[in-house]
């Protein structure tokens, strides 16, 4: 979760609203509920470092710039981020998709996770290297 800063929601409807988009259409192309976005810009609730990367995606602009834009200081989030805990979890969802795809798919499934876990390795440490 980012750091509470009491401009957050504010910045971020001003944001979403010089793109012309409105908070429906904002929320499903960053991937959550609309509800979720009503929260944001209220200042009842706080997306998470993954929300914020994808919320910048779609205003297209870097986190790190959508972080400044919104008032949130980048150690804040590096601060909230264990990259041990990060990667146990993903790993352990890993596991347990790999136990749902049937036997002669594993592989190919398999292959095709570690190439989407490399790119989006590169990315996250090229991202936090700013």
């Amino acid at each position: 979760m980012l750091s509470k800063n009491p401009n957050f929601g504010a910045r971020l409807k001003a944001l979403r609203q010089a793109r012309g988009l409105t908070a429906k259409r904002f929320a499903e192309m960053a991937g959550y509920a609309p509800s979720n976005q009503t929260r944001y810009e209220q200042g009842t609730g706080w997306p998470s470092v993954w929300t914020a990367r994808a919320q910048a995606g779609v205003l297209g602009i870097d986190t790190d710039e959508f972080l400044k834009l919104v008032g949130t200081e980048e150690d804040d989030v590096v601060q909230q981020v264990s990259a041990d805990s990060l990667f146990e979890s993903r790993l352990a969802r890993f596991r347990e998709a790999c136990a749902s795809v049937p036997p002669p798919m594993q592989d190919a499934y398999i292959s095709a996770c570690v190439q989407l876990a490399i790119a989006f390795s590169s990315t996250w440490h090229v991202g936090l290297a700013r």
